[in-house]
């Protein structure tokens, strides 16, 4: 099962939906939330988690996940599936 990668640099709700640093905090705090749930979920089915959001906070952190993103700003690029599998891949071998 897979949780929610950050979506608060993400172009659509940046343009769209005019998320600020300080509405960025409160869309975190929600997926926050949401993930924490999900982690519960995992944890109670004894399933195994495949963590977007540390991936995607990577990707932050070493400057691809820009190159993550498609053209609409919200979908994942070819380049972010293939991130997305891999991520499953380490998991789930």
């Amino acid at each position: 099962m897979a949780n929610v990668p950050p979506l608060d640099h993400l172009p659509a709700y940046l343009d769209r939906a005019g998320i600020t640093l300080s509405t960025a905090d409160v869309v975190n705090a929600i997926i926050d939330d949401y993930n924490a749930a999900i982690a519960d979920v995992v944890a109670d089915e004894g399933a195994e988690l495949v963590d977007l959001h540390v991936a995607g906070l990577a990707a932050r952190a070493d400057g691809t996940e820009a190159a993550l993103v498609s053209d609409d700003g919200f979908h994942r690029s070819t380049a972010g599936h293939a991130r997305v599998a891999a991520v499953f891949a380490e998991v789930v071998g």
